[in-house]
């Protein structure tokens, strides 16, 4: 799972170098994406205000993807907090996230999260290799495809009507790739 930003305004470029004023609005909206490695199709979908963090949008992630079986879930360090690790661990998955450098090794009521710290501590690419961390790339390489295929920005100016373009982009997607 993992997060990426997209413009909500398109407009006025035109307007910025033609008479060199700046763009008034800068919003951007956050669209969190849960994806299957191994066939990587976009399983779930979610958009939230800019500013919103990762960490509390796992619950909703993993709440559209009762109906498939998942043994391990990457994330990146947005989502390092006890909630996460507990959501993951009720989900049935080994949570794949990096702790922070300074992670203490207690557990403070989450011990996914414990042996988590100690397992990094101990030897990292170790963990790195057991949790296959490196397929995250797969994630960021889907928002890149995105962003290429169907633009960096939402067209669409009411909000329900975003969500909707952003869910029939990932359903999009997935389409694109389904022979693969």
């Amino acid at each position: 799972m993992d997060s990426s930003g997209l413009k909500t305004h398109c407009k006025g470029a035109w307007v910025v170098i033609r008479f060199h004023k700046p763009q008034q609005k800068r919003d951007f909206k956050k669209v969190h994406l849960f994806v299957d490695l191994v066939s990587k199709k976009i399983l779930n979908c979610v958009m939230t205000k800019g500013a919103a963090s990762d960490h509390k949008q796992v619950k909703r992630l993993l709440k559209g993807c009762r109906w498939i079986r998942v043994d391990i879930i990457l994330g990146d360090t947005g989502y390092d907090t006890r909630e996460c690790f507990h959501e993951i661990t009720q989900f049935g998955a080994l949570p794949g996230i990096p702790v922070r450098r300074n992670a203490v090794t207690k557990g403070y009521g989450c011990p996914s999260r414990r042996q988590a710290v100690v397992a990094q501590h101990q030897n990292y690419a170790l963990w790195k290799h057991q949790m296959q961390y490196s397929m995250r790339c797969v994630v960021e390489s889907i928002f890149s495809g995105i962003k290429r295929r169907f633009g960096e920005s939402l067209f669409s100016i009411k909000e329900r009507f975003r969500k909707v373009e952003m869910w029939l982009r990932s359903v999009l997607r997935n389409v694109l790739i389904y022979p693969r």
